[in-house]
């Protein structure tokens, strides 16, 4: 070569990285998991009711198993009986609250008006995230004792459990949110018990935040997996890179804003503050949810890595075999559920901090 000719410039153009047959098999585990989950939880979704709550429940079942066998430790029965107990009263405390409420008065009610009637309701009580404070105090108060009456129970165990059952609390509680909250707002000039409405337009909302965030981890895989070469934070995981990062947040946004788009399109938006087409302002508010659910699905991520190199273990559970367990899933999901759950409520009642 003379020395005339001209050099190529260094990152003139994007190398796409070499996939060996490791990295290729993991592509399509992931694509068969994919197709696998869309099997099972796209239609328990659309139906909602009763068969939504029972699919997160198994969930959070397996996902409670997954907190107490994870540090490798043997805990008394006690702990799990406890564990199982203030997990379970965070996600549904407050629906049996309500119902018994609701009991307690049509028992007043019927005695005045005989043809009063009474229904337990899962739909109607979810304006809100709520998880009671009561309940996280003793939790805390529970595993602090624990830890002073048993020198194997370290306050690392303290501050696990009390954090893990919390996240799982707020979490699934915030799962179930984004499927029956649009049951409990107002919704002018649409039928709340239509089959239309039931099966298909109250799930929008669900959708829009499952798609936004599991295709970020889908876009983030494949991106740093063909073009990742710098890794953010390898002390706490290892394989990820800005490339990935960076591509997740920008096509994973991009289709969650397309998805939303496309429900208002034909008729079902994912809420009622959120319809650009009659309110070009929702904009303001649709645009900042699909590209920061990318983000707040990369904290949750990150922040259930940390936990794992904190322990020394490398997946939650072994229930979804290659895949890892429930949590290794939905760590992302369990974030960015709470995340868009608190921003709906805060959306459609005018940004009011006291409702």
């Amino acid at each position: 070569m003379g020395e005339n000719t001209p050099k190529r410039k260094k990152g003139a153009r994007i190398e796409v990285n070499q996939l060996d047959e490791k990295k290729k098999k993991n592509m399509l585990n992931r694509v068969l998991f994919g197709i696998l989950i869309i099997v099972i939880c796209v239609p328990s979704a659309a139906l909602g009711s009763w068969v939504w709550f029972a699919l997160m429940t198994l969930f959070l079942v397996c996902a409670v198993y997954e907190i107490m066998k994870a540090p490798q430790k043997k805990y008394r029965w006690y702990v799990w009986v406890a564990t199982y107990l203030i997990v379970f009263s965070y996600v549904y405390w407050f629906l049996l609250k309500f119902n018994v409420q609701n009991f307690l008065q049509y028992q007043k009610d019927v005695q005045i008006d005989p043809t009063a009637s009474f229904a337990f309701s899962l739909e109607t009580h979810f304006h809100h995230l709520s998880i009671s404070i009561y309940g996280m105090a003793f939790a805390l108060a529970i595993y602090c004792l624990w830890a002073i009456l048993h020198e194997d129970f370290t306050w690392n165990d303290v501050m696990y459990f009390f954090l893990m059952t919390f996240l799982l609390g707020v979490g699934f509680q915030a799962m179930l949110f984004l499927r029956y909250y649009p049951f409990a707002i107002p919704l002018e000039g649409v039928d709340a018990t239509s089959s239309l409405f039931r099966f298909g337009e109250s799930s929008t909302f669900l959708f829009y935040v499952v798609i936004t965030t599991c295709l970020n981890d889908v876009f983030a895989y494949f991106v740093g997996v063909l073009f990742g070469k710098h890794h953010i934070n390898p002390r706490i995981s290892p394989n990820k890179t800005w490339e990935g990062f960076i591509g997740g947040i920008v096509l994973g946004g991009l289709v969650g804003f397309g998805f939303a788009l496309l429900m208002e399109g034909v008729g079902a938006p994912i809420l009622p503050g959120f319809s650009v087409f009659k309110n070009p302002v929702a904009l303001a508010f649709l645009l900042p949810l699909s590209f920061t659910i990318p983000l707040i699905a990369n904290l949750g991520d990150f922040t259930f890595s940390t936990v794992k190199r904190h322990f020394g273990f490398k997946d939650y559970g072994r229930v979804l075999g290659a895949h890892g367990g429930i949590l290794d899933r939905f760590d992302s999901l369990i974030f960015t559920s709470t995340y868009a759950s608190i921003f709906a409520v805060f959306s459609t009642t005018n940004w009011n901090f006291f409702a």
